[in-house]
């Protein structure tokens, strides 16, 4: 309907030339239904279909980020961009949730590459610092509740956990299973109270034997863990029963002896043997 404007200006037959180049029909009317109305300036027949305010005027912008974006996807199935705000000479009031729809909270586009320009147009818009209203645990909870569960993710397995570790007493060993632990969902706190359902514990069998003492007066008795069992969990990718764990350990710790002991009287019988002989 009219010719466009800066910075890609064109008269009115130049932009019919461009469509029909690209295969689209030139039409003088918009009864015929899919006519998309073009207009940059608000002319009589402009301001008529304004005044109808239920058909959308587009702005010549539309045709050049077509054309843009065709060349860019050579190769690709061509398709018509959704129009966006910027689009927009007029829009009827049927179309305004499908334009807004078209790009994020930012302007971005959700189809369309945009030019160095824009990003920076963009960028200043977006404010400086962001509130972070989103929580991960109430997302997952959400998840939940429509039978989406995450708990078999490894990322997941101690989620719902809170750990008790002494940070003045932990070496490196430590401060990296409380790392391990906190990525994969665990709290972790160094306050020694009730709610607490772990407590890491170190090699230090003195600090263990205090840290029960001083939990044994909780109405829940929180389990105490070692390194290794946190260690192992997220090896094995599940959250290990800390009572086994803890039995596997000390039968283990009994064979070693047993071993050795048998090694011991294997040794000294030999040792007799070779005094029996030499007599």
């Amino acid at each position: 309907m009219t010719g466009s404007q800066k910075p890609e200006k064109k008269s009115k037959a130049e932009l019919e030339h461009l469509v029909k180049s690209h295969g689209g029909k030139i039409v003088q009317n918009d009864s015929r239904p899919g006519t998309v109305c073009i207009g940059d300036q608000r002319t009589v027949h402009v301001a008529s279909l304004c005044k109808r305010r239920n058909v959308d005027i587009i702005k010549s912008s539309w045709l050049f980020d077509n054309i843009r974006q065709s060349e860019a996807d050579q190769g690709r199935p061509s398709l018509l961009l959704p129009l966006e705000s910027r689009h927009m000479f007029f829009i009827a009031a049927e179309s305004e949730s499908r334009v807004e729809g078209a790009v994020d909270e930012y302007g971005d586009s959700f189809a369309r590459d945009i030019t160095v320009d824009e990003l920076k147009e963009i960028f200043n818009s977006m404010p400086a610092k962001f509130e972070q209203s989103f929580s991960a645990r109430d997302f997952k909870a959400e998840l939940e509740e429509h039978g989406n569960e995450l708990g078999e993710l490894r990322g997941w397995m101690f989620e719902g956990l809170l750990l008790y570790s002494d940070q003045q007493l932990a070496n490196d060993r430590m401060k990296q299973a409380c790392d391990t632990a906190r990525f994969a969902g665990a709290r972790l706190t160094d306050d020694l109270e009730e709610g607490i359902t772990h407590v890491l514990v170190g090699e230090d069998k003195s600090t263990t034997r205090t840290l029960r003492q001083r939990t044994s007066e909780f109405q829940r008795l929180p389990r105490l863990v070692t390194v290794n069992w946190v260690e192992q969990s997220w090896q094995e990718k599940t959250l290990l029963d800390e009572e086994l764990r803890r039995q596997t350990v000390n039968r283990v710790g009994r064979v070693r002896t047993k071993i050795s002991v048998d090694f011991l009287k294997m040794d000294h019988m030999d040792h007799m043997a070779t005094s029996i002989r030499g007599n």
